[in-house]
């Protein structure tokens, strides 16, 4: 936001020197483009869903999580390991190259130990957005995000 009031702050000479019309057709534009940016981001999908996600802190508890994240998916939405003899798989994050340890659900869906993981859609461009909850003893000790 700072960006878009220095902008207006910019314009203010051009401004004072111009007719009213023109004043009036520029002031309104600069306003809706203020408005209209932030709101996009928060409202999307994904916006709300990161808003959520990192409103999650450290020490919260599963429940407290869950009451916070209870509109989205949970789980990988990923099948199992077809080649996995029920041991602990290793998934790599290519993003930021954090490791996590995987095994099969009953279900037959990916799970990563230790950690619950929540996605905002089903939809193919987003289905691999993951907001990853790790835990220890029952309370939160880490949230991250990993893009589709």
């Amino acid at each position: 936001m700072l960006s878009v009031g220095a902008s207006l702050l910019f314009w203010v000479p051009f401004l004072i020197y111009r007719p009213t019309k023109l004043k009036a057709t520029l002031l309104i534009v600069c306003l809706v483009l203020a408005l209209a940016v932030p709101i996009h981001v928060v409202t999307s999908s994904r916006g709300r869903f990161l808003r959520d996600l990192y409103s999650i802190q450290p020490g919260m508890t599963v429940e407290e999580v869950e009451a916070i994240m209870a509109g989205y998916i949970q789980g990988t939405g990923f099948p199992a390991n077809p080649y996995s003899e029920g041991e602990e798989d290793e998934l790599v994050d290519l993003g930021t190259g954090r490791r996590f340890h995987t095994v099969d659900t009953p279900e037959g869906e990916m799970e990563i130990v230790g950690s619950k993981v929540y996605r905002h859609s089903d939809d193919g461009a987003y289905n691999a957005d993951w907001g990853i909850v790790e835990f220890e003893h029952g309370r939160v000790v880490s949230v991250s995000f990993s893009p589709d």
